[in-house]
């Protein structure tokens, strides 16, 4: 099976998004709660993408100290799937993907984007394909967000598998909130 064309993609930490930002046409930006929404400049607004939460793996919110930790919910990740939806029907030439790192949450976006991209059954295509965008040495995309994405693009267990084989899907493929 070979995958359908994708844009380029660059996926790396909220430091080098406005180096990367001056390559690319459409941008997602993930931005942790309660801190303003990043602002590149080379990329115009109506193209320019964002999505709100922390780097958690609990489908709750935690409490440290006097901050709340926002994890991915199903209704972040439907919105971010439209995101991707309406960044691909741009059929832009180069995407930036940005978190705080660019280790977690911008690889699970770009792995999703591939996985929706290329279709179920080509999982290990889109994880390959997506640490190929990926400037750090070793992304650990986010095993909360893929349990979403994974029900709602009816991959199956596929797509978190393939990136964290040693989770189980089955158990994280049924918290709250993911069955609805």
């Amino acid at each position: 099976m070979s995958p359908t064309p994708a844009p380029r993609l660059i996926v790396c930490s909220r430091d080098d998004a406005p180096r990367h930002a001056r390559s690319c046409s459409h941008a997602l930006s993930i931005d942790d709660s309660g801190a303003s929404p990043t602002a590149l400049p080379d990329i115009a607004p109506v193209a320019h993408h964002h999505a709100t939460f922390d780097d958690i793996v609990t489908p709750a919110p935690i409490q440290v100290g006097t901050m709340t930790l926002v994890p991915p919910t199903r209704t972040t990740m439907l919105a971010l799937i439209r995101a991707l939806d309406v960044i691909l029907g741009d059929d832009p030439q180069c995407v930036l993907i940005h978190c705080a790192a660019g280790r977690r949450r911008s690889p699970a976006a770009a792995y999703i984007l591939y996985a929706h991209l290329f279709g179920p059954g080509a999982e290990q295509e889109a994880l390959a394909a997506m640490v190929g965008a990926c400037t750090c040495e070793r992304p650990e995309p986010n095993p909360l967000m893929l349990a979403y994405a994974d029900r709602l693009l009816d991959h199956g267990g596929r797509l978190l598998g393939a990136a964290w084989p040693m989770l189980n899907p089955a158990e994280w493929l049924t918290l709250p909130d993911l069955t609805a």
